[in-house]
């Protein structure tokens, strides 16, 4: 009876040490599988939650829009003038927002931001006192977050033309020849002066969004 105990004994010790490891294994692998699945859970909360963000962003965005009225006037100077002189056919004159331009209290357009006109046609002014031509024709603006916006204008400039020239000139052939070095005089060069405010005007309707 005591051989049998003893027996009995050993056969449990050994079935223990058999079933341990698959035990151990069972718990192991129930352990990583519920991190998997709370990872899981974890990383699809995040995205949902982005998503959430993402939409809520969109959303301000959408309602915070403000509109841009078509022909909403925005001022802008030159610090330099331009002239028929120094500007060239095709070229572009640097300028800026000549003061703060709100809509529905919120601030737009800086004063002092970035600006640009565009020289449609330039031609200096020419001996017989034929004087110079400058047309400036629409531009580009820049609002406080850095986007751009077309304005149209259209500034047509001459100079003063110089008619006494071409009345010596003609005088002097027959008669007064030396007057003759009068068909060397120059008419004025057209110039856009500086520091004068020059309207420009949105030409249709845009959207602003303000960083929230």
């Amino acid at each position: 009876m005591k051989l049998k105990k003893e027996v009995i004994v050993c056969i449990l010790i050994l079935f223990f040490y058999a079933v341990n490891p698959i035990l151990f294994s069972y718990t192991s692998f129930a352990a990583a599988s519920s991190d998997v699945i709370n990872i899981n859970a974890n990383e699809d909360i995040a995205i949902s939650k982005e998503e959430n963000n993402e939409a809520a962003e969109h959303n301000n965005k959408e309602e915070n829009k403000i509109l841009i009225k078509t022909g909403t006037v925005v001022p802008v100077i030159l610090d330099t003038p331009a002239t028929s002189k120094k500007n060239k056919t095709g070229s572009r004159i640097e300028c800026r927002v000549y003061e703060n331009i709100k809509i529905e209290d919120v601030l737009i357009f800086k004063e002092g931001g970035r600006a640009f006109l565009n020289v449609k046609f330039a031609k200096k002014a020419a001996f017989l006192g034929i004087p110079g031509k400058l047309t400036i024709k629409d531009g580009e603006i820049f609002d406080i977050n850095g986007k751009k916006y077309k304005v149209v204008l259209d500034e047509v400039l001459e100079g003063k033309a110089k008619l006494y020239p071409k009345v010596l000139a003609g005088i002097s052939i027959f008669f007064l020849w030396p007057l003759a070095l009068f068909l060397f005089v120059k008419g004025e060069q057209a110039e856009l002066p500086a520091h004068t405010p020059i309207e420009t005007i949105i030409p249709q309707d845009s959207t602003f969004v303000p960083v929230l």
